[in-house]
């Protein structure tokens, strides 16, 4: 029995070093790496909890070999929880453990806000409980769990109306979202749209993208089968300009 526990011992730290690196490296705790630092923790702490009264009575014997060894022991134990600490400490953490990691960031929004190199401030215009404001509050948590350049308030349009007033705020649920006279706004609480607005915001001006005309191509401004309107939409809100090039 004594030498299950201390293999599991060793592999809850493996699972738990693996685990860490892994939050390290993706900067988010999803279920995978949850699992992975749990099931460690819950190793190493039988092992310990099995070996308590063992390792008490080594750590009060006068042999120097043994009691090294216990003290050894207890530092090595206390180190993992002090990179414990300075891991979960480093930064922020969500665990999101749906299936599907359905309340995670996307992959390509993750890299987006984690190379954000300017302050992006955001204001997100609710009235009290309205409906929406949960998907928003939550959005914008995970988008500052990426990123320290991005800072978010909830303003209740009604008690702030001069703020509102100063950006021109419409409807209940406009969110805006600024850095440094750029200004974007936008009125659902999609990942999509507000990756979008970060990208028009924190760009150093706009790419451009040119399609051809002149020799029969497909007209950018058609919404036939043919055209390549949704097309053209699609890389516009991707902060991308688009421009006809007449050969």
């Amino acid at each position: 029995m004594a030498n299950y526990t201390k293999y599991g011992g060793i592999f809850g730290v493996f699972l738990l070093i693996v685990g860490l690196i892994n939050y390290s490296i993706n900067e988010f705790m999803d279920m995978p790496t949850g699992v992975l630092i749990g099931v460690g923790l819950l190793l190493i702490a039988i092992l310990i909890f099995a070996n308590f009264r063992k390792t008490v009575e080594v750590a009060v014997r006068r042999d120097a070999k043994y009691g090294s060894n216990a003290i050894a022991s207890i530092v090595f134990f206390l180190g993992i929880l002090v990179l414990i600490n300075f891991v979960f400490n480093k930064r922020s953490h969500r665990v999101d453990l749906t299936a599907g990691n359905q309340f995670s960031l996307a992959p390509q929004t993750v890299k987006i806000v984690q190379k954000l190199d300017k302050e992006v401030t955001i204001k997100s215009f609710f009235k009290g409980g309205a409906n929406g404001k949960k998907a928003m509050e939550d959005l914008l948590a995970e988008y500052v769990n990426h990123s320290k350049n991005i800072e978010y308030e909830f303003i209740d349009p009604d008690k702030k109306p001069a703020i509102a007033k100063k950006y021109e705020i419409k409807a209940y649920g406009t969110t805006v979202i600024e850095c440094g006279d750029k200004v974007e706004k936008i009125a659902t609480p999609l990942e999509q749209d507000l990756t979008n607005a970060l990208l028009k915001v924190s760009r150093e001006g706009r790419k451009v993208i040119y399609f051809t005309e002149g020799h029969g191509e497909k007209d950018i401004e058609s919404i036939e089968k043919d055209g390549y309107k949704l097309a053209k939409d699609a890389l516009e809100s991707q902060n991308y300009e688009i421009k006809k090039l007449f050969i």
